[in-house]
């Protein structure tokens, strides 16, 4: 029987966000920006488990913290919008000079088959499901400055090998301008095989001020969520 989070009673009026940023090296030395949106404008806060990977190439990548969280920021609604801002986070990796998009492909790669002890920087191991999409991995690419007009990258790799015609090793890259890169990341979300239970989790213990994933799936008793 699901032992579910004591929850209080949410307030009629809309609450106010703010962007929180964590800064960090990732698992291959790289500067690293986590943003997610919250009520408070300060740490502590639950920090969304569901993440988009977004990989700014060198050219493209601001060098003052400032300049990165402004980015960040930028993308963050570009990205997500106000539908899914407050259950999902983005997480930055900024490029080194020469690296390409098969080095973010590797990186996303590695990432997924670490399992970090905090659990704030868990990435998604597969956005879609078997039968809904041939490819499970997808990521982000900011590769010009000007990408509010010259738009993104969406990569699509890791792919099912049991579809006919289409090489497990396959690398797929398509442009994403204005308001493909919010569907895109619509598509993806609603795809999650975990998204109806994560939010629901999600939101209870937001509301009842637990900042701790480890407390959260010992109080809700989800044995699966944290193998997805």
């Amino acid at each position: 029987m699901l032992c579910r989070i004591p929850r209080p009673k949410r307030s009629k009026a809309p609450r106010r966000t703010y962007p929180l940023f964590t800064h960090f090296q990732d698992l291959n030395g790289r500067p690293t920006l986590s943003v997610w949106w919250d009520t408070t404008k300060t740490h502590p806060s639950l920090p969304p488990l569901f993440s988009f990977q977004v990989y700014v190439m060198h050219k493209a990548s601001p060098v003052d913290k400032a300049d990165r969280e402004a980015l960040a920021s930028d993308l963050f609604r570009k990205i997500l919008g106000d539908w899914h801002g407050y259950s999902s986070r983005i997480d930055l990796h900024f490029m080194r000079p020469g690296e390409k998009t098969a080095d973010c492909v590797e990186s996303h790669r590695s990432h997924v088959q670490a399992k970090p002890t905090n659990l704030a920087r868990v990435v998604v191991p597969a956005y879609t499901c078997w039968y809904s999409r041939p490819s499970h991995s997808f990521i982000y690419v900011v590769f010009a400055q000007d990408w509010k007009k010259e738009g993104l990258k969406g990569v699509c790799f890791d792919y099912d090998s049991s579809r006919p015609g289409i090489p497990a090793d396959a690398i797929r890259e398509k442009h994403l301008v204005n308001d493909e890169m919010e569907r895109t990341a619509d598509d993806y979300c609603a795809e999650w095989c975990w998204k109806d239970d994560y939010e629901e989790i999600f939101g209870e213990a937001r509301d009842a001020g637990m900042t701790d994933w480890q407390e959260v799936f010992k109080a809700a008793n989800r044995l699966g969520m944290d193998q997805w």
